[in-house]
């Protein structure tokens, strides 16, 4: 026991050296690429290094009562997920984040009731906001002693259109939780900074519970879950008004449930269980429109878990004729609301183009991930937050994506089979596999057709983010291949009754909060 003990302690002191040596190199690297962040100083360094070696003992300390199962996965990762948010929040100031001007006031809109937003005399969609709301929200410019110094000001009486077509385009429902913050703080106050920031605060609480319930039922892969939801990217957009996070927390939910109901869920589903499920693809349906195709894992849900087959093909009717309704009925209300920014961009040209030469456009999809796929990998690490004038360095790239690695490889996804189930087990692979390549393709296609020149050879604006919802299935999927079904010495398949591994996150889970940690430190250096 004595041997295990000093074993143990001395490989956690030894990680804590290696992520003080990897702290020392990386600020050393701030300090060496002035350019590539702002006012970078060994003084303005020293406002936040020592809270954050507080931090970084607290946390080491959680995650090492984790390994001793002295807490569970999801509370580790909600643990961890609202002490890095709280910082997040302190140090990213309104409107740095990408479109978060116009993801602000989409939200606010709805709060006030414009669910479907009005439009000027040039097809703009927008509302009637009080004309201050947005004072100081300089894009790419903002600083955190402008919040301070405008934290307290009021809303004008005076109002004024004010149009956000790019999110026009987007569902109330993805917007849910920020409109709730946002409702709630003008009850209470008459200032719009403070209004922001709780649309924010609810935004990042409805992000961390849902994934924690999706880690709580996940029957398999909760470290998975756990490590991607806690990757500076997805962090960072957790911690503004936009609706990405919120949109990629449902989908985790919807195929934790699925899962959920194939492999741990005893007998028929009850009413109340049902209605979680269509709640939950009405949202993915309605949040955006790339990734409604993960509606398709309602099909994944065994028969007899709805009933006899009568009521499953009656279930699954209500199901498609709902996501129909909604996934196409705000794309009908939402066409008004596209609109051309880019030069030689033509939206209906466009799509008519794919349409009519898919190998064309086979070819284009193959050109951007030749010449843009480094771009979306290290996008998709954290690279250049911010409007893409804040950068991290290739270190906490590479740790980020090696951490994933190893949690991908080292987490056990072997889920509990029966011989029913066996035959069974095929439309489940399917719907994976079906959800996550037709909404990469739309992703591709949806920039294809809104920011990229006619006929153009590669498609414009893609980043790594856009990816997050499409990767956990895929490796489900991969994993799933692999373990599900293990064989015995004479080549046959025998039942498993092996769930995932909840053990093995201590390092993963000091890694994750020393790579967050290095991300704030240089969003606090970048927004000082």
């Amino acid at each position: 026991m004595k041997g295990i003990i000093s074993k143990r302690c001395f490989k956690t002191i030894s990680v804590i050296v290696i992520l003080c040596l990897l702290m020392y190199m990386s600020i050393n690297w701030m300090m060496l690429n002035e350019q590539e962040t702002v006012m970078i100083s060994w003084q303005s360094l020293a406002h936040m290094l020592p809270s954050a070696g507080l931090v970084i003992t607290g946390l080491s300390c959680i995650v090492i009562a984790g390994l001793n199962n002295r807490v569970r996965p999801e509370w580790l990762f909600l643990i961890i997920y609202i002490v890095l948010e709280t910082m997040y929040l302190t140090v990213i100031p309104l409107s740095s984040t990408p479109d978060e001007t116009e993801h602000w006031l989409r939200a606010y809109g709805i709060s006030q009731g414009d669910f479907v937003p009005e439009t000027n005399d040039e097809g703009e969609g927008g509302s009637y906001v009080p004309s201050n709301i947005t004072y100081m929200w300089n894009r790419s410019g903002s600083r955190i002693r402008d919040m301070r110094d405008n934290l307290m000001m009021e809303a004008s009486q005076d109002r004024a259109f004010l149009t956000y077509s790019n999110t026009a385009l987007y569902s109330p429902l993805t917007y849910a939780p920020q409109t709730i913050g946002i409702s709630l703080a003008r009850l209470i106050c008459n200032k719009p900074y403070l209004w922001a920031y709780a649309g924010r605060l609810t935004n990042m609480l409805t992000v961390g519970l849902i994934i924690f319930a999706a880690i709580r039922i996940a029957p398999a892969g909760k470290n998975i879950i756990a490590t991607l939801t806690l990757l500076p990217i997805n962090m960072y957009e957790s911690a503004s008004l936009s609706g990405g996070a919120f949109t990629y927390a449902v989908t985790v939910m919807l195929i934790s449930y699925v899962l959920w109901l194939r492999y741990k869920k005893q007998g028929e589903m009850t009413r109340k269980e049902k209605l979680f499920l269509y709640l939950l693809l009405l949202f993915t349906a309605s949040c955006k429109i790339v990734y409604v195709p993960f509606a398709l894992m309602a099909f994944a849900v065994p028969p007899d878990k709805l009933g006899d087959r009568k009521k499953y093909r009656f279930h699954i009717f209500c199901a498609a004729i709902m996501i129909l309704t909604a996934s196409l009925g705000w794309m009908s209300i939402s066409r008004r609301y596209l609109i051309e920014y880019k030069p030689g961009v033509d939206s209906i040209a466009q799509m008519k183009f794919v349409l009519m030469h898919p190998i064309n456009y086979v070819q284009t999809i193959i050109n951007t991930v030749m010449y843009s796929g480094e771009w979306i990998i290290k996008t998709f690490f954290a690279a250049s937050l911010g409007y893409f004038n804040v950068g991290t360095n290739l270190l906490m790239m590479t740790v980020s994506a090696a951490n994933l690695i190893y949690v991908c490889v080292t987490d056990r996804l072997v889920i509990r089979s029966t011989e029913k189930e066996e035959d069974n087990k095929q439309i489940l692979l399917f719907m994976l596999l079906a959800s996550s390549v037709i909404s990469a393709l739309l992703v591709f296609t949806s920039e294809y057709v809104q920011w990229t020149p006619y006929q153009d050879k590669s498609v414009d604006g893609l980043q790594g983010r856009y990816f997050l919802p499409v990767l956990l299935p895929m490796l489900i999927l991969i994993k799933e291949k692999i373990f599900v079904y293990a064989k015995d010495g004479s080549g046959t398949k025998k039942v498993e009754e092996v769930y995932g591994d909840e053990k093995g996150m201590m390092y993963p889970g000091m890694l994750i909060c020393f790579v967050n940690l290095m991300t704030i430190i240089t969003l606090f250096v970048s927004y000082i």
